[in-house]
């Protein structure tokens, strides 16, 4: 397989479900009218998908259970990068272009084998 070809495989998901849990419109911090809310960064892994916003929201979407939680910054600026690490815990980092970072620890369920609790 050629560099040409590996740049070319793409993985197909229709991401309806995601697309239609994204809300429309906010209210910004400061604002009483709604504005409307753009995504403006996403990083995946295979579990999840964090959505940066322009309204300093990154959206946390579950792709197995289909929960999309908001994660609310510091800052209420336009996040323009976002990353997951898959660590102990899920990490999530969201920056906005003057140099804030907020971070979000997201807690991992326990496997439903695991048995933490000692035989007597």
């Amino acid at each position: 397989m050629s560099s040409k070809e590996l740049y070319s495989i793409r993985e197909w998901a229709p991401l309806t479900d995601v697309m239609e849990k994204i809300p429309v419109h906010t209210i910004r911090s400061l604002g009483i009218f709604p504005a409307d809310l753009n995504i403006t960064c996403v990083d995946a892994i295979t579990e999840f998908l964090a959505l940066g916003s322009d309204a300093g929201i990154v959206l946390w979407y579950d792709r197995y259970t289909g929960e999309l939680q908001k994660l609310r910054t510091e800052f209420a600026a336009r996040i323009t990068c976002v990353k997951i690490v898959d660590s102990v815990e899920y990490m999530v980092a969201a920056g906005n272009a003057s140099g804030q970072v907020s971070v979000f620890q997201i807690q991992k369920q326990l496997p439903p084998d695991l048995n933490l609790v000692a035989k007597s």
